[in-house]
């Protein structure tokens, strides 16, 4: 994904101690169609790995 520039970065959110409590992944996709069928495929979603997503828009600063 980040080859074809769809993954622009993800990583860990971090508590006050250091300790992941979740994770971030900034993705591109033409359309909210796109995206959704990319979570309904996602190993991490049908792993059970990410259970919550909250979907906002982004724009990356030039």
């Amino acid at each position: 994904m980040k080859d074809k520039g769809t993954l622009l970065t993800g990583g860990a959110i971090l508590d006050d101690n250091g300790t992941m409590v979740g994770s971030v992944a900034v993705v591109d996709f033409p359309s909210r169609e796109e995206l959704d069928a990319w979570l309904a495929v996602d190993p991490y979603v049908t792993g059970g790995v990410w259970r919550r997503i909250d979907v906002h828009p982004f724009k990356v600063a030039v």
